[in-house]
């Protein structure tokens, strides 16, 4: 079980895009945002997706066994579908051990919840859930 990532949409839709198409409605804002990454670029937007690469990864519960997926676009929060509960340790310690800048997290509740205590607990950074 772990987290592979890529800078490319296409590459992450590859490896991906089956899993989140299976439950659109969990992975709208995944989607979304992915397909307009590899319609228009990483920065045809611009001061919207910021000038740092995207980073999009999904968590193999097995061999080909896509279980979860993130996306980040800076300067926006990082965007966490529904994951497995030992998948959001290990992203955030992902995000923390590349530097990642993160100024937030999109999620359910408990996943939010668990990312920020991480995030916190590696980085040193504070926060608060809205």
């Amino acid at each position: 079980m772990a987290w592979s990532t890529t800078n490319d949409a296409a590459d992450f839709l590859g490896a991906a895009g089956s899993f989140l198409r299976s439950r659109p409605t969990d992975h709208t804002t995944l989607l979304t945002v992915t397909e307009s990454l590899l319609l228009r670029g990483p920065t045809a937007y611009g001061a919207a997706y910021g000038t740092a690469p995207p980073l999009l990864g999904w968590w193999l519960a097995g061999p080909g066994d896509v279980a979860g997926a993130f996306l980040h676009t800076p300067p926006h929060p990082v965007t966490i579908g529904p994951v497995p509960a030992a998948a959001v340790p290990a992203l955030a310690g992902l995000l923390a051990a590349t530097h990642r800048q993160v100024t937030g997290v999109v999620a359910d509740q408990p996943t939010a919840t668990v990312f920020a205590a991480e995030w916190q607990r590696r980085t040193g950074a504070t926060g608060h859930l809205s």
